[in-house]
């Protein structure tokens, strides 16, 4: 099931604030629908409601308060619900729970151009209220893709680049691998940096790390969290869940472990 919100207007955005130890769910009119003590152990009766979608039948139904509302399609339920969308709390998603905060960097991404990415020049670095243009701080800035309005998972990538891997070879430049293509890298990676171990429990944030800095090393393009445990799961058996390690939820790969890099990374 998904938390969903009454209509308001024209606008369909969440906003999520940090109000006396608590978080407020809002829209554009700073109309409250929700207070959440914690994130991590939200429930759905801290909602306005709850909808679940029935792919046989294409049909939405939502349960408010003692009442179920049935609609039989997209638009009929959008017209009086929006999705809340998961806030983005710093500590359960940086891959340092302790960061401080010149350690990260806020983007905004700028509108859509006409093949569906996100404008370079209308992205911006926010720091301390004010916004800067990345075309003006960055030599060689990343390219931006558009995220889907219903992505679960919203990353910031070192560079997103498109799904085809690139067709090139694996070659060797005197005692070191060097590897050209994304497919052939990260079967060397698993092969050297993961080994299956039943029961263990590896933070997705550390695995992908450990890719990111191996990737970088060898000039192989940083795809980004959604992309890598996609592809990981075609060189390794993994299973998904969430274990609270240090008192933070955090979101694990289950039978896998990271070990230091070998002779072939």
């Amino acid at each position: 099931m998904t938390a969903v919100r009454l209509t308001t207007g024209d606008s369909r955005r969440t906003i999520w604030t940090r109000q006396d130890g608590e978080y407020a769910l809002t829209d554009a009119a700073v109309t409250e629908h929700a207070r959440l003590p914690d994130i991590a152990t939200a429930s759905k009766d801290r909602f306005p409601a709850v909808y679940s979608y029935d792919r046989a039948t294409g049909d939405y139904t939502v349960h408010e308060a003692g009442e179920t509302h049935h609609y039989e399609s997209k638009a009929a339920f959008r017209e009086n619900w929006v999705k809340v969308k998961q806030p983005f709390v710093p500590e359960h998603e940086l891959s340092v729970p302790d960061y401080a905060r010149e350690s990260y960097a806020i983007v905004i991404l700028g509108g859509d151009g006409e093949d569906g990415d996100r404008q370079l020049e209308t992205a911006r670095l926010y720091e301390r209220g004010e916004t800067t243009p990345l075309s003006t701080i960055l030599d060689s800035p990343p390219s931006l893709s558009a995220e889907s309005e219903d992505s679960t998972e919203a990353d910031v990538p070192t560079r997103v680049l498109p799904e085809e891997p690139e067709s090139a070879t694996e070659t060797r430049s005197g005692d070191n691998v060097v590897f050209e293509d994304e497919d052939s890298f990260l079967r060397a990676f698993v092969d050297a940096r993961l080994s299956a171990v039943e029961g263990n429990y590896l933070p997705v944030a550390e695995a992908y790390a450990a890719y990111s800095s191996a990737a970088a090393e060898h000039d192989i393009p940083v795809r980004n969290k959604s992309w890598f445990s996609k592809k990981l799961g075609e060189h390794i058996e993994i299973e998904r869940a969430r274990k609270r390690i240090d008192g933070t939820l955090t979101r694990c790969y289950v039978g896998i472990e990271l070990v230091e890099p070998g002779e072939e990374l």
